[in-house]
């Protein structure tokens, strides 16, 4: 069972593609050739068209118009103020129809009256997207790479690193620009490295969030490994998992475990159909790196781990498969262009000019004389197939030198998460020592791609202080907080596990607080659900109908046709406890009403209207007025009370919701 899109056939087999033909126009003489236009109804930018050679050595004819867009500020400031250019991550992203967000993103008075400018790189949006046809026959996925690189024939080469930083230099000089500010995220920020080792006399300052290094990522993973132990402490910090005295020591112990021996188990798809699945050593870590750039998944993290150590796989298999659904779009990412990229600059684990039938063994070499300990708790094998060693075994360039002149002495910013598990504060850390005038900003509580995850008032105005302070020449904070994600807590395994209400029969007052237990995996369940729903609708396939199933069956979906409702059919997340109802996101009356089965639960029907509960539980009517209190608390009985409070009431349930019924309304 594996995470997000990482395979090969993932990436290359799910359309049918067509290669782009090359654009024969002429390269514009200089900025009077550049036309901006709006880019569309709506938007603030304005776009236009630099053409650039295919080959900027010329040994391959023809031409390529790459997609530029420009966001001028409200008030124009000073004419020799430096623009920022903003690049995009992947490689493979398309950067253009993020602009309009990136000045709200950074979040810095001082950048706030900067025109921002940015292209998409080529083979990515406008700039050329790359294509291969859909695999036929192919058995392996290697094959279908060769099968990829032989339809771009000569082209297969020209989609470097090194290519992009010549294309912004040429976007550069054709826009009139003397000297600018490089904001890079992700694989941006080598780009933006790359630049400024060749251009500084153009570079006024750097801007990197997440960064990754000129070399390019570890081939072994071996940042991200040494992190997990750090980000999960950082997850658990001021006893965040109570259940667990180390969850780092949980994630050793399961990855020995599926080392040896798969997990099995069962997890219930968003219409309550059971799958058995497996989960293997290289699932996990997907998982950890998949989490970097979710909060809800981070979230559950923990306990799912925990779950599974002491025997229950349920938790972990449903977010393995959440995962899935939720990576199972690439947006504006060409993966072709990821494939190019990473084939042909390396990282690869055999030498330039190694035959096709050579790799294989090189790679086995390669991983045999990796140290075992900085690997740890993995198996060789396992790093092998997450990292996809033989990724580019058939890309016919193994792979071009990419040139790495000594970074020079620009002023830079580096953005660092401390969850980040793919590109690790230890990067940041790294060209930071190679930057003479380097600062490094540490943002806890935040994964990957940092200034876009902000999302707290406090952390906003620190990330905006320091970039404020680097912009003007000081010295930015070293640090900046938001505060972490809230775990979730372990579902008791079975209905004798959950505590009583007092004032209820044993088994009544467990089936009510197993009731509000369900009730609160709306809040584990919903992020993900949303997750869904941006991702269909990115992708050009909006939804009407998203959904999860429970920890041991049933179903829960979101209904955004019309006022949205919330729909449950035996939904269970303790086991022996159903619950199934229907609830109005129109409803302004905080009500609603649940109907309670299973074999283990005093069957029967509950009404929920605002703090007033009343209904039947085993034959036996219930009233009472359950006002809950919202703290933290690491008794059991306290965190069934704890933890349900803030779900029970229906408004927040219907903000979380809004966003995903606008979109299935809108279909946009």
């Amino acid at each position: 069972m594996r995470t997000r899109s990482r395979g090969l056939a993932a990436l290359l087999g799910t359309a049918a593609f067509a290669l782009a033909a090359p654009l024969l126009i002429a390269a514009p003489a200089g900025a009077a050739t550049v036309r901006f236009r709006s880019c569309g109804p709506h938007d603030p930018a304005s776009c236009a068209k630099v053409v650039v050679p295919l080959d900027h050595s010329g040994a391959v004819p023809g031409h390529l118009a790459l997609r530029v867009a420009r966001l001028d500020p409200r008030r124009p400031g000073e004419q020799d103020v430096a623009p920022v250019f903003f690049l995009a991550g992947g490689p493979g992203q398309a950067a253009t129809p993020l602009l309009t967000s990136v000045p709200a993103m950074v979040g810095a008075p001082a950048l706030a009256n900067r025109r921002f400018i940015t292209f998409d790189q080529r083979g990515t949006g406008g700039s050329g997207r790359l294509h291969c046809p859909a695999p036929a026959g192919v058995k392996r996925a290697d094959e279908t790479v060769g099968q990829c690189a032989r339809a771009l024939g000569a082209r297969a080469s020209l989609f470097t690193s090194l290519a992009s930083v010549y294309d912004l230099e040429a976007v550069r000089a054709a826009l009139g620009v003397d000297r600018m500010v490089l904001f890079g995220v992700s694989y941006g920020t080598k780009v933006a490295l790359d630049y400024a080792s060749r251009y500084p006399q153009h570079v006024s300052k750097l801007i990197l969030d997440s960064v990754v290094p000129q070399s390019g990522s570890d081939l072994f993973l071996r940042p991200t490994i040494a992190a997990i132990p750090g980000m999960l402490a950082g997850l658990c910090a001021n006893r965040g998992c109570p259940f667990a005295p180390s969850a780092a020591a949980d994630f050793s112990t399961l990855v020995k475990r599926a080392q040896r021996m798969p997990l099995h188990g069962t997890f219930y798809d968003g219409y309550g159909r059971a799958h058995r699945a497996a989960v293997t050593a290289g699932d996990l870590l997907d998982l950890l790196v998949a989490g970097d750039l979710d909060r809800g998944s981070r979230a559950q993290t923990p306990a799912a781990i925990h779950a599974a150590v002491h025997g229950d796989s349920a938790p972990l298999l449903r977010l393995l498969h959440q995962a899935n659904l939720n990576g199972s779009s690439d947006l504006d990412d060409s993966a072709v262009l990821f494939l190019a990229t990473s084939c042909t600059d390396g990282p690869v684990p055999w030498a330039p000019g190694t035959p096709v039938d050579q790799r294989a063994a090189a790679a086995r070499a390669a991983l045999a004389a990796a140290p075992r300990a900085e690997l740890a708790p993995f198996d060789p094998e396992v790093v092998a197939n997450v990292a996809d060693l033989g990724r580019c075994a058939q890309w016919p360039d193994a792979p071009v030198v990419q040139p790495t002149p000594p970074l020079p002495d620009v002023p830079a910013l580096l953005v660092s998460g401390t969850q980040d598990l793919r590109t690790p504060r230890s990067n940041a850390l790294a060209v930071a020592a190679q930057l003479p005038h380097a600062h490094v900003l540490t943002v806890s509580g935040i994964g990957h791609s940092v200034l876009s995850q902000v999302t707290q008032r406090s952390t906003t105005r620190c990330v905006g202080v320091a970039i404020d302070r680097f912009i003007a020449g000081g010295t930015p904070p070293a640090a900046c907080a938001q505060r972490g994600v809230r775990v979730a807590r372990p579902s008791p395994h079975r209905l004798a596990d959950v505590p009583a209400r007092a004032g209820l029969p044993k088994r009544l007052g467990r089936t009510y607080n197993a009731v509000k237990l369900t009730i609160f995996s709306f809040n584990t369940v919903l992020e993900p659900l949303l997750d869904e729903v941006v991702y269909a609708t990115a992708g050009g396939k909006p939804t009407t109908s998203v959904g999860t199933g429970g920890l041991y069956g049933g179903a829960l979906r979101i209904d955004l046709r019309g006022e949205g409702a919330l729909n449950l059919r035996s939904y269970s997340e303790v086991r022996g406890v159903t619950v199934s109802g229907s609830i109005s996101l129109a409803d302004r009356t905080d009500s609603a009403t649940l109907r309670v089965g299973g074999g283990a639960a005093a069957r029967g029907v509950l009404h929920f209207r605002g703090d007033t509960v009343d209904g039947t539980l085993g034959g036996r009517p219930v009233h009472f007025v359950d006002r809950l209190d919202s703290e933290e608390s690491d008794t059991a009985a306290e965190a069934v009370a704890s933890a349900a409070s803030a779900a029970v009431r229906l408004p927040g349930l219907r903000a979380s919701l809004r966003p995903a019924l606008w979109l299935g309304a809108n279909g946009r």
